[in-house]
């Protein structure tokens, strides 16, 4: 009698084993097939050579060739509508950034998790404007993915941080005490630990002979948006302390972190700037009083922290006359909140990459 409940209990493991395992394959292969159409419905474009889920724990390459793309890039639209897209990206190279940016979160945190939809698409318009993603450095483990990725055009490299989704960021987040890290005084201690890890797994070689005679922009949101400052000011450090070899040219970030005691500057501008700009939605509370996206969150040290030295922006909305901006070197006023800490309850919708999107007008279908 033992001999058969213990047969009967092995059977019974056997099977839930071979469930568990079949819907981690079906997992897989859809969240790496699928794309949301115009008109909300899913359709099936097939999986690529950029496919996140194919990367091994040191970051595979990831090459998916322009013409493929368009043809897999359905979407219910028309050439026509691709192409007007196209050209308004490159009037707009902060929606390029931003495309950049969502596209960062295409990844699966877990094995039941699915890629965000809205990340599937700014991946796949990226590509339509003619951006190939050449390298995928990925640190992952079985609660965590960190992410940058390098892309390509004819003229431009572009470098896209990953922002925040596993409890492992928000602990980093959350570190706020500072470090003296590459000759920088003074860096948040959370972006250092993450950073740290991605430089580790950086081929600068390839970078170097991706960008060469190109343009090269770092972006990120979030979380992602502290790294691309941090690393676009290391890349143009004097002295080189990465030993990178390659120059950051524009910086596009969107909802970032604030990155150090000090406003920390580009040394390769005498001005101590960046090219591009930093968005950051905020919104009117209270009457009078402003409140803004992430970078004056208290719990991530906003309230002694800085955004390095660039051009700024609060976005209250998707007219240009909503927008306010800030010249490089001028400070967004210490009276400004943290717009999460003031509503709570709609924060996770206010700092999403989507509202980004509609007030700065990108479009991504």
């Amino acid at each position: 009698m033992p001999s058969v409940v213990y047969c009967n209990i092995l059977f019974i493991l056997g099977v839930v084993c071979a469930i568990v395992s079949a819907l981690d394959r079906v997992g897989v292969s859809s969240a790496s097939q699928e794309h949301i159409t115009s008109s909300g419905g899913v359709e099936n474009v097939g999986a690529h050579s950029c496919d996140p889920h194919t990367e091994d724990g040191n970051g595979a390459a990831c090459v998916a060739s322009t013409g493929s793309s368009l043809n897999q890039l359905r979407l219910h639209q028309s050439r026509g509508q691709i192409a007007d897209q196209m050209l308004s990206q490159k009037r707009a190279p902060e929606c390029t950034a931003l495309a950049a940016s969502s596209s960062a979160y295409r990844f699966r945190v877990f094995w039941w998790s699915r890629p965000k939809a809205s990340a599937l698409r700014a991946k796949a318009h990226l590509e339509a404007a003619g951006y190939r993603c050449i390298k995928e450095f990925v640190k992952r483990n079985w609660r965590d993915v960190d992410y940058v990725g390098l892309w390509s055009s004819d003229t431009e490299c572009i470098m896209n941080f990953k922002g925040s989704e596993s409890v492992s960021d928000f602990a980093n987040n959350f570190n706020s005490k500072t470090v003296n890290a590459w000759g920088i005084p003074g860096v948040h201690a959370g972006l250092h630990t993450e950073l740290k890890g991605l430089l580790e797994l950086m081929d600068f070689a390839l970078i170097r002979r991706t960008c060469k005679g190109k343009s090269l922009t770092i972006t990120g949101h979030s979380l992602g948006g502290g790294l691309a400052q941090l690393f676009a000011l290391l890349l143009n450090k004097r002295g080189d302390p990465l030993g990178a070899g390659i120059h950051a040219d524009w910086l596009y970030t969107f909802g970032a972190m604030a990155v150090g005691t000090t406003t920390l500057t580009n040394d390769a501008m005498k001005n101590g700037s960046i090219a591009g700009c930093q968005f950051w939605n905020a919104k009117q509370i209270d009457g009078s009083n402003i409140a803004m996206d992430v970078a004056k969150n208290t719990l991530i040290g906003g309230h002694f922290l800085n955004p390095i030295n660039s051009a700024k922006a609060l976005l209250f909305g998707p007219r240009p006359s909503q927008h306010q901006h800030y010249q490089p070197g001028a400070s967004i006023p210490a009276s400004v909140r943290d717009f999460c800490q003031e509503r709570a309850s709609k924060c996770k919708r206010f700092h999403s990459c989507e509202r980004y999107a509609a007030y700065l007008r990108c479009t991504f279908s």
